[in-house]
Parts: C-alpha cells; sequence; structure tokens
C-alpha cells in the first residue's frame, strides 16, 4: 500500500505541479497534492485491488485504476475551486 501512495504522489506531483507550471504558468498547492494522491490510493486500492483483481484479474484491474484516477481528479478539480486541471 505504501508504494503505492508514493507512487501515485510522485505522478501526481509530476502531473499537476511540475508540469501544469512549466506549460501553463500555474501550479496546485501542495496540500491539494497530497490530498489528491491519497484520496486516489485509497479508492484504487479499495476498489481495483480489493474488488476487481479477484473476480477480473490484474490486468483489467490496472485499466480501472487508470480511468478512475482520471476520473476522480477531474472531479475533485471539479467541485473544489483549490485545484486545478489543465
Amino acid at each position: 500500500m505504501f508504494i503505492k501512495l508514493a507512487m501515485t504522489f510522485a505522478f501526481t506531483l509530476l502531473s499537476f505541479t511540475a508540469f501544469t507550471y512549466v506549460m501553463f504558468g500555474a501550479s496546485n498547492p501542495f496540500s491539494w497534492i497530497v490530498a489528491v494522491a491519497v484520496i486516489v490510493t485509497a479508492m484504487n486500492y479499495v476498489v481495483g485491488d480489493l474488488l476487481v483483481v479477484p473476480w477480473l484479474g490484474k490486468n483489467i484491474a490496472a485499466v480501472g485504476d487508470g480511468l478512475m484516477a482520471t476520473i476522480t481528479v477531474y472531479l475533485i478539480s471539479y467541485f473544489f475551486a483549490g485545484f486545478q486541471v489543465t
């Protein structure tokens, strides 16, 4: 679980801080990066690892994790003005 959180945090930090600042001049606060990483990791663990993997396998769970993370990030940015997705 810690490795999943560390990887999610690293990619969230890269995607929503460094990349958006270089490309668009906007950046998200560090607290939002941590919050999004924790939320996405928890959802991916519960839904992907505990529910999908036993029934459908690792490959489908991996694709589902990516889709679920993308949808979660866009929903967070839609409902909270403090987090920006470009």
